[in-house]
């Protein structure tokens, strides 16, 4: 029995032993491997991924979650199958307070911006009209 290779996920606490065990004894239907004979089995879990190998064949992977609600990074699988083989790379949102502290970033210099254009405006018409160089004097 090979041993399991869990992902590290710094940010979940759902990491074996505590949560999901991804271990080859809990394929809900071995006998479907049997059948089937597969290259590959992708499955999905709320909290992380794993990569098990059952009977020493067949590679399964678990995709862990496509949302912020269960990690602060989710990620999904990009694939490319072929009748040859097949090619995985794992890809990565950027992480949830990432994205809040943007948000937060854009809209205050939004609020900012019209404020600052507005005093820079009216210091440069005040320093138009009343500066002692831009008045002209006659003979």
């Amino acid at each position: 029995m090979n041993e399991p290779r869990h992902y590290h996920d710094p940010y979940s606490p759902h990491q074996p032993p505590w949560g999901y065990k991804c271990d080859e004894r809990f394929f809900p239907f071995p006998q479907l491997l049997q059948w089937f004979k597969p290259r590959l089995v992708l499955s999905g879990h709320t909290h992380s991924g794993c990569q098990v190998l059952h009977d020493n064949q067949y590679t399964e992977i678990s995709v862990p979650s496509f949302n912020w609600r269960n990690r602060n990074n989710p990620s999904f699988i990009l694939g490319s199958f072929s009748p040859s083989g097949y090619g995985l790379s794992k890809c990565f949102l950027p992480e949830e307070s990432t994205v809040i502290a943007l948000y937060c970033s854009t809209g205050a210099s939004l609020l900012l911006l019209p404020l600052v254009h507005c005093l820079w405006i009216r210091g440069l018409l005040r320093c138009l009209n009343f500066c002692p160089i831009s008045k002209h004097k006659s003979l």
